[in-house]
């Protein structure tokens, strides 16, 4: 099930850029605030929660009931708030990480070209990035491959463990630490209250305000 979501997943993206190049234009992916980009990214995301979804009961033996795919309330709602302002902590000390390795430069690695070049583009991308893809990711990562690891290893060492894998699909060797804080967080956060909306919630309101920050100090160059 998962081979078979991510595959597709990575077979849009061949596809979309295989298709620009053929037109002569190979480089308009590249921007992670333009359309382009965002239209093949979200198409991406839905495919891999769509096979993730309709896969699930058979593959896990389970209902999708089991996910924990409710609406937040009462306690977790403070505790998404708590959260998120765990990880801005997370992302602050990051900078002092990065200014004492000498990298106060460095650029998350996929989004080193977000240059918003339409008001159209910027607002999709934000769309995408505090949407479907935080859903489509959580399917993944806590859903998914938390989970399978929580039954070969149900403690804490569960929740670092998919922390790792989680960084490792960043791509980005720099940033790997807080990637790693990060993930652990969310699998945490879903190991204590069992919904998968909750860490869902948490990356709509980070990874969006992120997109969103992003979008503004471009458009303020």
């Amino acid at each position: 099930m998962l081979l078979a979501a991510c595959g597709a997943g990575i077979g849009v993206w061949a596809l979309a850029l295989g298709t620009v190049s053929l037109a002569g234009r190979p480089f308009v992916l590249d921007d992670p605030a333009g359309m382009p980009y965002a239209i093949v990214a979200g198409t991406a995301y839905l495919i891999v929660a769509v096979i993730v979804l309709t896969r699930w009961p058979k593959v896990a033996g389970a209902p999708l009931s089991s996910l924990g795919l409710r609406a937040p309330r009462g306690r977790e709602a403070a505790v998404i708030g708590i959260c998120v302002a765990v990880v801005c902590v997370l992302r602050l000390l990051t900078f002092a990480y990065l200014a004492a390795i000498g990298q106060s430069s460095h650029v998350q690695t996929g989004i080193g070209n977000f240059h918003p070049s339409s008001p159209g583009g910027a607002v999709l991308a934000i769309l995408v990035g505090a949407t479907v893809a935080p859903f489509s990711e959580e399917l993944v990562f806590r859903g998914t491959i938390y989970r399978a690891i929580d039954q070969r290893m149900p403690d804490t060492r569960a929740c670092i463990a998919s922390g790792l894998i989680f960084a490792a699909a960043r791509l980005d060797v720099v940033l790997a630490p807080f990637f790693v804080a990060y993930g652990t967080v969310l699998a945490l956060v879903y190991r204590r209250t069992g919904n998968l909306f909750v860490p869902i919630a948490i990356r709509t309101i980070f990874d969006g305000g992120s997109y969103a920050l992003l979008v503004w100090l471009a458009s303020a160059r």
